[in-house]
C-alpha cells in the first residue's frame, strides 16, 4: 500500500527520520492495514492517508475467456 502525509502535514519516517515525500511511500500491509504499528497509529489519527490506486488500472476491461474446445468446429 502507498501512504502519504495528510493535506498540510509533514510526517517523518520513523526509521530514516526523513520527511515523507508528498507523493508518499510504499509500506507493507494486509487488507489495507499497515503492518507496522507506527503507520497504523498515524493512519488512525489522520496524519497519513492511503493513496487511492490509479483509476486506469482499476478500469481495465476483463479479458474474454478462451475455450479451446469451442474452436474445434466439431
Amino acid at each position: 500500500m502507498r501512504i502519504k502525509p495528510a493535506s498540510g502535514l509533514k510526517v517523518r519516517d520513523h526509521v530514516t527520520r526523513q520527511l515523507l515525500p508528498e507523493d508518499g511511500i510504499d509500506v507493507a500491509d494486509t487488507n489495507g492495514v499497515p503492518h507496522h504499528p507506527y503507520w497504523q497509529q498515524l493512519m488512525n489519527h489522520g496524519d497519513v492517508v492511503a493513496e487511492e490506486p490509479p483509476q486506469e488500472a482499476a478500469a481495465l476491461p476483463a479479458l474474454p475467456d478462451h475455450n479451446p474446445d469451442a474452436d474445434s468446429g466439431s
